[in-house]
């Protein structure tokens, strides 16, 4: 099966993420600021170059590795609106907050509809994602 349009912009923008977490870390700036935190840096960097190239290749972790990073930037993205409003109220906070908790639920549904599912080669049935098959017997 073909690879949706959808997954090749989700691989891009990983790609993005990476090349741009790449190019703060070579300027060293960052590498100052974070200082132990440079490992989990690195780590973080190579998660989105990781799920990019597995986003390419159709493969199903990269599909699923997403899914969870999107449920954790959705909660993240509501809660830090959350707090922001409770301080005050701040009309950008609002709009980029609830945007990008928007965005991630998108991505969480887009990546379970059954056609995109398929691509990955993930059963498209009511189940979860993460069941254990059986190897069929000879």
């Amino acid at each position: 099966m073909q690879r949706p349009a959808g997954v090749t912009i989700l691989a891009v923008l990983n790609y993005l993420v990476g090349a741009y977490l790449v190019l703060g870390s070579m300027f060293g700036l960052l590498a100052l600021w974070l200082g132990s935190f440079f490992v989990v840096f690195v780590c973080v960097t190579a998660l989105f170059l990781s799920l990019g190239y597995g986003l390419c290749k159709l493969r199903n972790w990269a599909r699923q590795i997403q899914i969870v990073l999107s449920m954790i930037g959705a909660v993240g993205c509501l809660l830090l609106t959350i707090g922001l409003l409770r301080d005050g109220f701040d009309s950008v906070s609002l709009i980029l907050g609830s945007g990008f908790t928007i965005l991630n639920v998108g991505i969480i549904l887009y990546l379970l509809r059954p056609r995109v599912k398929q691509a990955f080669g993930a059963s498209s049935h009511s189940g979860g994602d993460l069941e254990v098959r059986k190897a069929s017997e000879p």
